[in-house]
C-alpha cells in the first residue's frame, strides 16, 4: 500500500475545507497534501520577520497568528489570521523577495507549510 497516500487522506480532507484552495480538483488537493509539510509553532514564535526573505506559504490548520508592520518606530497590528486562512502568499503571487510584515503567533499554530 501507499503509506504516503494513507497519511495524506487526513490532511487532504482538511486542505479541502480550506477557503482559499476551494475549487481546486481533488487530484490537485491530494497532491498539495502530499508536497506540504505539517509543521508547529508555539505561542509567541516569529515565524518570519519584517524584511525577511520569503521562503514559504502557510495554511493555517490550527492556531491564531498576527500579520504586524513596523511603523513609525512601533509595531502596528494589521489582522489576525485563524484556521483555514493562508499567509505569505506572495511568494506564490509574485510580489517582492522579502516580506513586508511580521508573522507571529498569539496561539500554539498547525500550519501545512509550502516551500
Amino acid at each position: 500500500p501507499d503509506v504516503a497516500a494513507a497519511a495524506s487522506a487526513p490532511l487532504a480532507d482538511r486542505l479541502r475545507a480550506t477557503p482559499f484552495l476551494a475549487g481546486l480538483p481533488d487530484t490537485q488537493v491530494w497532491r498539495l497534501a502530499r508536497t506540504v509539510t505539517v509543521e508547529f509553532f508555539p505561542a509567541g514564535a516569529t515565524v518570519w520577520a519584517e524584511g525577511e526573505t520569503r521562503r514559504r506559504v502557510l495554511i493555517l490548520l490550527e492556531g491564531t497568528v498576527a500579520v504586524d508592520k513596523t511603523a513609525e518606530g512601533r509595531e502596528v497590528r494589521l489582522t489576525t489570521l485563524g484556521p483555514g486562512e493562508v499567509v505569505g502568499e506572495g511568494l506564490l503571487l509574485g510580489d517582492t523577495d522579502v516580506h513586508g510584515t511580521a508573522l507571529r503567533t498569539l496561539t500554539p499554530v498547525e500550519a501545512a507549510v509550502l516551500t
